[in-house]
Parts: C-alpha cells; structure tokens; sequence
C-alpha cells in the first residue's frame, strides 16, 4: 500500500505524511496506533546458573493514522462504554424500583440491585463492543491489524523482535 519505510529511529520530519490504513489523509502523530514489540529476553540466574526468569525488553513503534482511521478503530471500545451507562441506568432503575416497591429488605433490595447492575453493565458492554466490531468500516479503511505490516514494524522485526501479543486495545 504505502511506498515509503518508516525505520524506528527515524525523527519526526522523516514521518509517512499519509495514513497507513486508509493512505488516503493525512496522519497526525495524536492519532498514531502504536504497535507492541517484546525482544532481546535476557535469563535471570541464581548463583548456580538456574534459570529464575526471563526478563524480556518491550518497545513500540508509532504507525502513521489518521484521526479519521483512529475513530473507526475505536468504535467497538466506544460503544462498549456507551453499553456500561446504559446497563448502569438499567440497574439503577431496576434498583429503584426494587427498593421502593418491592416486598425486599434494604439490604437484599441493594443486593440485588448491585448484582443486576453490575451484570448489565458487563453485558451491554459486550453487547456495544461486539456491534462496533461487525459494524462495517467505511470504504478503504483497513483495521487496526495491518499496523504489524508497517515497514518500521517489519525492520524492527527482522532485528528480533516480534509482535506483543498484549496491544493496548485503547488505541
């Protein structure tokens, strides 16, 4: 998709001046998705030269994105949150209702109240999160997967690191 490299060390006025998952606006570095990468583990001995951990070194690199491709990508996690309030004011009103008109104790009512909020809140936010996901992107946006298939994260690759497996799923 994108012609030029972008290597890790590169300064700020040698960036990618287009998105890399859409290459069609304009990145702004607020809207870049970084990428995780763990490497170089270094072993942990004791005195005896037993193995007590590894200790692996983390990095990331930037990939260019534009805040156009940055709302797409963070759709899912938006409506997640929008789930949460949702399944809180549920619960809120459930509790309520409960409190005040139903034949339960103070204590078992707010029980049940904290129960039930706490299990709509989980499941309209999963339910938020799971329709931004199939949702679909508009036209020409890639998702935030093909950040790995950025030059950077390749040259970063080819020195031995590899991908983490733990991306902030914020970004």
């Amino acid at each position: 998709m994108n012609s030029q490299s972008l290597s890790p060390s590169s300064s700020s006025s040698d960036l990618h001046h287009d998105c890399w998952f859409c290459d069609h606006f304009s990145a702004q570095p607020s809207a870049s998705l970084p990428v995780m990468l763990e490497g170089h583990s270094q072993d942990i001995r004791d005195l005896l030269g037993n193995r007590l951990a590894i200790k692996y070194q983390r990095t990331s690199v930037s990939v260019p994105r534009c805040p156009r491709c940055k709302s797409v990508h963070e759709r899912g996690r938006r409506y997640g949150e929008v789930g949460i309030g949702i399944g809180f004011l549920l619960g809120l009103v459930g509790g309520i209702g409960r409190i005040f008109y139903g034949d339960l104790s103070l204590w078992k009512a707010l029980g049940l109240f904290l129960l039930f909020t706490i299990l709509d809140m989980l499941i309209l936010y999963g339910l938020g999160a799971f329709v931004g996901w199939i949702l679909p992107r508009p036209k020409g946006v890639l998702g935030r997967r093909h950040g790995v298939t950025h030059p950077a994260v390749g040259e970063m690759k080819i020195q031995g690191w590899v991908v983490s497996n733990n991306q902030d799923p914020e970004q």
